[in-house]
């Protein structure tokens, strides 16, 4: 290496490691803001609630993960806050030269820090684009942008592992921290102003004399003059309008609208009291009100101008004067906010004399900065309750999305294998969720598990795709699990229902919701043919008496399996007919009925479903029928209601194969075959425009097969088949969680 090289290899790295105060607030000062944030409720957003309530955490903010070490999730929200600006293995300059934004900057991409030695050493991005980096290419220092932060969220909530989780948990809230602190560094003038500061200043001030009680939720900043703590208003007072958080960013439609925290656009330059609204951006702001030392008055920042101000004299102390003396400040009055010192007026030599007392030479002359630990007491009044305001909002508006889950599960075989799902919009911002993905996890310990839950199993559901749910709106969907979960495990069972997609403007935002589902005891009736032929209840069968001698009847139970089967020989045209039922109300006195001791049949709620797995219903060829519209052969299942004094039926079928009813109103629909079918009974009749009256029972369950008579021989033997494996009839939900 040359020596000229050399020597300005060492002025570099003399140089990184002399400029300790690059960054804005002190790493504790944020590590303490963000544990306040995290403990305690501003701006009506309390994260505690959010994690009980709608992820389960049974300790709230005190739910420990372990990642490279174990801490409770307000902890990493205050390391997140730290390690922003010290990330580990890594100069930390190199991530803080990110943490700048001039909002009046000609555009985005020369927004950030300017850097040294012009722009060759230490200049940065926005700190709007350096939160907003893609994934995965947010370094040096870590991935935590909000992309990152989001997909570690996901991954936390999906992950099968019990290590990767807690892994991706902890990097969530110590993700979110790092993208608070990079707000909070907005509320300090030099990270607005595009002004680094070498020498201790506002931060320094703010670490020794605000104080954050988390178990008060108290803020308090020293007062110079009265020697002793003052407490600030409470954090409930420091608002922001997070409904501009609901439209597109006005820098760019490309960036995910929590830009306006940091920038809303609206600030020119000319129009300084725009900044008193409350959805302004906190860097237009404290741009626009504040001062860093070197941009007083400058002709780069329009405001606070001189005309923003009056000069007054207030009475100081000092360490080195045993009596107080008079000092001018600046006094902002106008232009946006007002009512505190700007800065201190500069002292010329003249104005010193005039001011020390008797005796003080100017050798000795005692240093008055500009910026002094008055002012500062001032700015930390104003700017520290935005950069708590404003970082909560960011943390709220990561977790404003709201699903409310009705979850009724689907049993087979002697396990859970699927849920019929409602999920309702209940985001309180009134966001569309759109072009997303449900996904579904279940935990449980087994049988003989540690009760630490060091031995839990995690189950992962098949997702399913949605397109849109309106605010307000449900969707109804089934989700089946990847792998079954045995009956006498389900008491164990905590549910973890996970969105991804759009929410509003944001893409990748990602909703969860923690729910139960109720025991297996509310089955109202349950067929899985285990019993044999005659069922579990009073089943009726046809048999050959019912059928000219022209063909098969068949009614056997095997493996659990009921199979039918009509078949009617070739060379003949006679009909023949091969049904099942049950009747739950006497409407026959040939036949019994379910429950004797409910003579009206089987009560069905809103919250009731029906549950059935049909293998197979086929036919080998179908007869000709007497014209278009018409059918010669059938096989269906329906069940009866009454409706009011009439009869109603629903009725599920193969294409081709199902049939108009003569009487009352029948509702038809084709069902999967082979598929586990789990359908809420009123939603049936309302998706077709039924009304439904106050008490609807169920009244018969019929299968049938049938072969109408033909005009001409059949040419062929006609076959019917029809495989049964479980029908349910299951008092589900009755309520959102």
């Amino acid at each position: 290496m040359k020596k000229s090289n050399r020597i300005i290899y060492l002025i570099t790295v003399v140089f990184i490691f002399s400029i300790q105060n690059l960054f804005a607030l002190e790493t504790e000062t944020h590590e303490e803001i963000n544990e306040f944030i995290g403990t305690n409720l501003v701006n009506g957003f309390l994260l505690n609630n959010y994690l009980s309530d709608e992820l389960g955490f049974q300790d709230g903010v005190g739910e420990t993960f372990v990642w490279y070490k174990t801490q409770m999730v307000y902890r990493w929200l205050g390391k997140g806050g730290r390690r922003e600006d010290l990330p580990s293995w890594y100069l930390p300059y190199f991530r803080s030269v990110n943490h700048f934004h001039n909002p009046l900057a000609l555009d985005i991409e020369n927004a950030g820090f300017s850097g040294f030695l012009g722009g060759w050493l230490l200049h940065g991005k926005s700190s709007i684009l350096w939160a907003q980096m893609p994934y995965g290419q947010q370094s040096p220092g870590g991935y935590y942008s909000w992309e990152d932060v989001r997909n570690y969220y996901h991954a936390a909530l999906i992950s099968t592992d019990a290590g990767e989780r807690d892994k991706y948990f902890a990097a969530t809230f110590r993700g979110l921290g790092q993208l608070m602190h990079l707000v909070q560094d907005l509320s300090v003038p030099e990270h607005t102003r595009d002004a680094a500061h070498i020498l201790p200043a506002y931060e320094s001030w703010v670490k020794k004399n605000v104080q954050f009680d988390n178990k008060t939720g108290e803020i308090s900043v020293y007062n110079n003059q009265a020697g002793n703590h003052v407490p600030l208003p409470p954090p409930g007072y420091y608002p922001y309008d997070n409904s501009v958080l609901m439209q597109k960013s006005l820098i760019s439609e490309d960036l995910i609208p929590v830009a306006w925290l940091f920038d809303s656009n609206q600030y020119t330059g000319a129009n300084p009291a725009i900044t008193m609204s409350s959805n302004i951006g906190l860097s237009e702001y404290t741009n626009a009100n504040f001062v860093s030392k070197g941009t007083t008055f400058s002709d780069r920042f329009p405001y606070p101008a001189e005309t923003s101000v009056v000069v007054e004299e207030h009475e100081i102390t000092h360490p080195q004067l045993a009596d107080p003396v008079l000092r001018e400040y600046y006094i902002k009055v106008q232009d946006g906010d007002s009512g505190y010192r700007l800065s201190g007026v500069g002292f010329l030599y003249s104005y010193e004399k005039t001011y020390l007392p008797i005796g003080v030479t100017f050798s000795n002359i005692i240093q008055f900065p500009s910026m002094d630990r008055y002012v500062f007491e001032d700015y930390a009044k104003k700017l520290i309750p935005r950069a708590v305001g404003y970082s909560a909002g960011l943390l709220e508006y990561f977790f404003r999305g709201r699903m409310q889950v009705k979850a009724m599960p689907a049993f087979y075989d002697g396990n859970l294998f699927a849920f019929r799902m409602a999920v309702k919009n209940d985001t309180p911002t009134e966001e569309i969720m759109a072009d997303g993905f449900f996904s579904l996890m279940l935990r449980y310990t087994p049988a003989g598990g540690n009760p630490d839950g060091s031995e839990d199993v995690f189950v992962r559901a098949y997702d399913v795709l949605y397109d849109e749910i309106l605010y307000g709106e449900e969707a109804k969907f089934q989700i089946q699990l990847q792998e079954a979960i045995p009956i006498d495990e389900i008491e164990s069972i905590d549910c973890m229902l996970v969105f991804g997609g759009h929410l509003g403007h944001e893409e990748n935002a990602v909703i969860a919701k923690a729910f139960s589902f109720f025991p297996v005891k509310k089955n109202k009736f349950s067929e899985d043919w285990d019993n044999g032929l005659t069922g579990n209840y009073p089943w009726y069968h046809s048999d050959e008496s019912q059928n000219p001698d022209n063909g098969i009847t068949i009614n056997t139970v095997a493996n659990g399996l009921f199979e039918k089967g009509n078949i009617r020989q070739a060379d003949d045209k006679r009909p023949r007919i091969n049904e099942s039922f049950i009747y739950f109300k006497d409407v026959n006195s040939d036949h019994q009925i379910v429950d004797p001791t409910n003579p009206k049949g089987l009560r069905i709620t809103p919250d009731t479903y029906l549950q059935f797995k049909i293998d197979e219903m086929w036919i080998n060829q179908q007869p000709p029928a007497s014209g278009p519209g018409y059918t010669s052969a059938f096989q269906y299942m329906t069940l009866t209601f009454n409706m009011e004094s009439d009869l109603y039926r629903i009725q599920f079928s193969q294409p081709d194969q199902g049939v108009n009813l003569r009487s009352g109103t029948n509702l038809h629909y084709i069902f999967p075959e082979g598929g586990f079918v789990a359908e809420n009974i009123y939603d049936l009749f309302e998706r077709q425009g039924v009304p439904i009256p106050d008490s609807l029972y169920l009244q018969k369950i019929h299968l049938n097969q049938q072969f109408l008579a033909l005009d001409n021989l059949s040419e062929i033997e006609h076959v019917q088949q029809m495989t049964t494996d479980v029908i349910n009839i299951v008092e589900g939900y009755n309520g959102y969680e």
